[in-house]
Formats: structure tokens, C-alpha cells, sequence
């Protein structure tokens, strides 16, 4: 009824792809930030929760 709505298959392929190096990179960078964030004497070990 609503096949009109759907994009074609190749799009998905891209955007999946678009998302999955987006998601990947904010994977990366989500980590680092707190830690830059935290005191020098608990940046080092904070992220990994090793005292």
C-alpha cells in the first residue's frame, strides 16, 4: 500500500554505511572527552575505572 514511501535499496546501503562511520567516530571521540575533561590526577585512570 505504502511501497512508494520506501527508498530505493542502494540508498539504504549508503545511509547504512553514513551511520555506521558516524556511530563508529562518536565511539572514538565519546571517551576521550570526559577524559580531557577530568582532573589531571584522575584522568589517566578514570575512563578505564582502574584505580
Amino acid at each position: 500500500m505504502y511501497c512508494f514511501l520506501v527508498p530505493p535499496f542502494e540508498i539504504l546501503v549508503v545511509g547504512r554505511v553514513i551511520l555506521g562511520i558516524a556511530v563508529g567516530g562518536a565511539t572514538t571521540v565519546v571517551p576521550v572527552y570526559p577524559a580531557k575533561l577530568a582532573r589531571s590526577r584522575y584522568a589517566a585512570r578514570w575512563p578505564t575505572g582502574t584505580s
